[in-house]
């Protein structure tokens, strides 16, 4: 396990807040995120704060319970959030608020779109997730008619999101 102190960020999913005129919101979106993953997605308060001015305190918001936010932490002027679940093709508002050394709050509300599914909702079919390493064996059958065969695994094609099995 590596110590969150030691963590390195994403650069793809780090929104660095842009300097802006005192109390206007601006609202920025991140990449999308498939509902399987588990992510980090950071804020940069860099250009908002003074110089020594530091973050003692923040937490993170989100609009709605499907996507879970397993936990957070702060460094000296960013925020990261390590996220899991989701919706398929559902956006989701997310409000990052830090407190700092100076009593200063900053807020940052960012929208964070998902994708992909894992459930056949025509035939309520559920896909079984399989994490193979180099000492697994493929299983042993035919792919099903939406699914492509290269070297040895299975992409299955599902709403145009695809699963690797």
């Amino acid at each position: 396990m590596e110590l969150l102190s030691q963590f390195t960020l994403n650069a793809l999913r780090i929104y660095t807040v842009p300097k802006r005129i005192k109390n206007k919101k601006g609202i920025s979106t991140f990449p999308a995120k498939h509902i399987v993953s588990h992510l980090d997605y950071s804020i940069d308060f860099s250009s908002q704060l003074n110089n020594g001015e530091v973050i003692i305190n923040g937490k993170i918001i989100c609009n709605r319970i499907e996507l879970k936010i397993n936990s957070s932490f702060f460094r000296q002027q960013s925020l990261t959030a390590f996220l899991s679940g989701g919706r398929e093709n559902l956006s989701f508002y997310l409000t990052f608020i830090i407190n700092t050394n100076l009593g200063n709050e900053f807020i940052q509300e960012m929208i964070l779109p998902t994708y992909g599914c894992i459930a056949d909702t025509n035939n309520n079919t559920n896909y079984k997730m399989i994490a193979f390493d180099a000492t697994s064996q493929i299983p042993n059958f035919a792919p099903s008619s939406n699914a492509l065969a290269v070297d040895g695994y299975y992409f299955i094609n599902n709403k145009n999101s695809y699963i690797l099995v």
